[in-house]
């Protein structure tokens, strides 16, 4: 989260290998700490999701053994939602806002490859590119 409020830019890489698809998503980061954004995420986490957020450590902070990053007492359990609002304080909601998506469709009759840029103006672009 810090990072991303730091640098908003980003892009996705998303491959469905069924489909032979590989779809690169571009755009940038909002990140909700407050308000309704923030409110309405919060409120559709269960309370099996708002338990990762009630670590002691900080997430990604290192660690010089292995630990569930939990209160003791919920290890293997759910808090209850009382319990659950202390993990606010942990949670973000992160929206992207795509502003052009590059998809590569896989086959060996030959890949088809095509990017779609968001226009100012509405709507959507589309250019085909080599593979």
């Amino acid at each position: 989260v810090r990072e991303l409020r730091a640098e908003p830019r980003l892009s996705l890489t998303f491959h469905d290998r069924r489909r032979r698809l590989q779809l690169r998503v571009c755009g940038a980061a909002e990140v909700h700490l407050e308000g309704p954004v923030f409110d309405a995420g919060w409120s559709r986490c269960g309370l099996g999701g708002r338990r990762s957020y009630l670590g002691e450590h900080e997430p990604s902070s290192r660690s010089d053994d292995w630990s569930p990053n939990l209160p003791p007492h919920l290890v293997g359990s759910a808090p209850t939602r009382d319990e659950s609002e202390a993990g606010r304080a942990r949670f973000a909601v992160v929206e992207v806002v795509i502003h052009s998506m590059d998809l590569l469709v896989l086959a060996r009759s030959g890949h088809r490859r095509v990017r779609y840029t968001r226009r100012e103006a509405g709507g959507w672009g589309a250019e085909w590119l080599q593979p």
